[in-house]
């Protein structure tokens, strides 16, 4: 290593120890992160494993069902409708967006989360709430928090 090289080395090493800390810790980490993902109908089918009664101590009968879910169809999406769209997890820094249909409306990290890992729209989903939150914010009707 040659003198130039060293005196550049050190003086970018010194100039870290004087940033503030959420600097260095954001070194290496995006700013900006887009996830796409393909919100749909759920296609999977599912159907009961095993089932059952439990008799509790008290005489009442509980009954139960384990299901099982089967893979998704092969074959390519089906085609963009009201249900089934591409949308987009944004997250900058530390706010997060949901972007679908040309609309962009704020989410939370736990929103999107979810939203990434189960993208179907059925009964108490976070994507069905993101999905209707962007037909609301299309309608130009505001969000009550």
């Amino acid at each position: 290593m040659n003198r130039r090289n060293f005196v550049i080395t050190a003086t970018a090493g010194a100039g870290l120890l004087l940033l503030p800390s959420w600097v260095i810790a954001s070194v290496g980490e995006p700013w900006v992160k887009i996830t796409r993902i393909r919100i749909g109908l759920d296609r999977r089918t599912w159907k009961v494993a095993k089932s059952g009664v439990d008799i509790h101590l008290d005489g009442r009968e509980v009954p139960w069902q384990v299901l099982e879910v089967d893979a998704l169809p092969a074959g390519p999406f089906p085609p963009d409708d009201e249900n089934n769209y591409w949308a987009e997890a944004i997250t900058i820094g530390d706010q997060c967006f949901y972007r679908a249909k040309g609309t962009t409306v704020a989410a939370t990290a736990r929103e999107l989360s979810a939203a990434t890992g189960n993208p179907y729209l059925y009964y108490f989903s976070t994507a069905l709430q993101l999905h209707m939150r962007i037909k609301l914010a299309k309608a130009g009707i505001p969000r009550d928090i």
